[in-house]
């Protein structure tokens, strides 16, 4: 329980930073996570960066997306990353880039996608954006350890 103390407050007030010119303000949602990331220029109050947030109902982050003011920042291009999870919260797709993240993964520019035992371990065939298909194997031994990754293989001292 949170003390009095304690308590999130909403809409906290920008920060400065002098040393570096910029303010930084974060807005939160009505369960106290942060929701946005707004970082501006304190001289010209011009938008440096921002960025939104959305969770489901179990809180976790489900997409990002930058800000549209590309006047300092060029990378403010309104896209972002979009996250789907499985039943116990781990990882199983994630579109980088995407035009509208908080709507779905399309026009992304690079993806990734697991499957996993129920252990929580990687199984199977799994995409992983810089490496391709990777397929993770297990040894059978009781130890949990994995085989190989295709294409790497990994090797336990009683392997050599």
């Amino acid at each position: 329980m949170m003390s009095e103390n304690h308590r999130l407050t909403p809409f906290a007030p920008p920060q400065d930073y002098p040393y570096n010119g910029t303010s930084t303000a974060f807005g939160y949602d009505d369960r106290g996570f942060v929701s946005s990331v707004l970082h501006k220029q304190s001289a010209t109050n011009q938008t440096i960066s921002s960025r939104t947030y959305t969770r489901d109902s179990r809180d976790r982050i489900t997409s990002w997306a930058r800000g549209t003011d590309t006047t300092i920042n060029p990378m403010e291009n309104g896209r972002g990353n979009r996250y789907a999870y499985d039943a116990e919260g781990q990882l199983v797709e994630a579109w980088y880039g995407a035009t509208n993240p908080a709507v779905s993964g399309d026009g992304n520019s690079r993806y990734d996608g697991f499957n996993y035992d129920a252990l929580g371990n990687r199984k199977g065939s799994n995409y992983v954006a810089n490496r391709g298909l990777t397929d993770f194997s297990r040894k059978d031994t009781g130890l949990n350890q994995y085989r190989s990754w295709t294409p790497s293989v990994v090797n336990y001292d009683d392997d050599i």
